[in-house]
């Protein structure tokens, strides 16, 4: 008689087994709590503790895999390219193509309080509308992609 061992690996299953491949994402800002951008929208900067400036950006998704440790299997996490943008569409700000992880399930997706910063002092943009881009995609090909005008504002005091 031959006993049979069963072991258990710390592997995941494959994140596209069940990937649909069709992806939805919502712009937003906010740090607590999603809330929509909508074009026109005012949106004030952020002036960070060593005097760099950025925008709070926040994304709702859905139909995204993601592992269930993200901690674990960073390798598999979606990857999120958050821009800014001047009137004439120069990139001011922003980074390309970072892992990053969403909290909620793959129908329900959040990431707050992204930093989308400038590459120069937003001061002097006070005023001005810029615009705010966004496209995520996962290791299983889904992607998807939104943008929105917005006014910036003063700091928040």
């Amino acid at each position: 008689m031959v006993a049979v061992l069963a072991v258990t690996s710390g592997c995941e299953p494959d994140l596209c087994l069940y990937e649909d491949g069709v992806a939805t994402l919502e712009l937003g800002t906010g740090q607590q709590r999603f809330a929509p951008l909508r074009d026109g929208d005012s949106v004030p900067y952020v002036r960070g503790i060593q005097g760099g400036t950025h925008v709070e950006g926040a994304l709702r998704a859905s139909g995204l895999a993601q592992p269930a440790e993200p901690a674990l299997h960073a390798e598999q996490l979606p990857t999120i390219s958050f821009t800014l943008h001047d009137e004439v569409g120069e990139e001011i700000g922003g980074y390309h193509e970072l892992p990053r992880a969403f909290a909620g399930a793959s129908d329900e997706l959040e990431l707050l309080g992204e930093l989308v910063i400038f590459a120069e002092d937003a001061s002097s943009r006070v005023g001005h509308t810029l615009a705010l881009r966004a496209t995520v995609r996962d290791q299983c090909g889904a992607s998807a992609t939104d943008g929105a005008s917005f006014v910036l504002a003063a700091p928040d005091t």
